[in-house]
C-alpha cells in the first residue's frame, strides 16, 4: 500500500472500506485465508466449493485448538466461508436464468 500512497493514488475501495476486526478475530481470518487453499473447485466452470471440514479440523489440531476452541474455529470458518461463497456466486453471475443455482432453485420450487 505504501506505493499507492507515494504515487498519490487512493487505495482500492475494498481496502479503503475494509471492516476493522475486533482484537483476537484476526486469528480466525488468518485461518480462513490459509484454509481457502484447501477449497475444492467444482465443475468445468471452476465454481468454488466449501472448505472441507477435514481441512478445518486438521488445521485446528495443528494449531493447538482443543474441544470448544476447535468447535468455535469450525463455526467461524463456516461463517466466513458462507459469505465468501455467496459473494463469489453473485460475482460470477449466479442466480441468473440458465445458471446451475437458478435451475436448482426452480427444480426445488417445482417440487422435483
Amino acid at each position: 500500500m505504501g506505493a499507492v500512497y507515494r504515487r498519490g493514488m487512493a487505495p482500492p475501495e475494498f481496502i479503503a472500506n475494509a471492516p476493522v476486526l475486533l482484537p483476537g478475530l484476526e486469528l480466525y481470518y488468518d485461518a480462513f485465508q490459509e484454509l481457502s487453499t484447501c477449497r475444492p473447485y467444482i465443475g468445468l466452470e471452476g465454481v468454488p466449493g466449501p472448505i472441507p471440514w477435514t481441512a478445518i479440523d486438521r488445521y485446528g489440531l495443528a494449531h493447538g485448538f482443543e474441544e470448544e476452541g476447535l468447535d468455535y474455529l469450525v463455526k467461524m470458518t463456516r461463517a466466513l466461508d458462507d459469505e465468501f461463497l455467496v459473494y463469489m456466486r453473485k460475482a460470477n453471475g449466479g442466480d441468473k436464468p440458465g445458471t446451475i443455482q437458478q435451475e436448482d432453485r426452480n427444480a426445488g420450487e417445482a417440487g422435483g
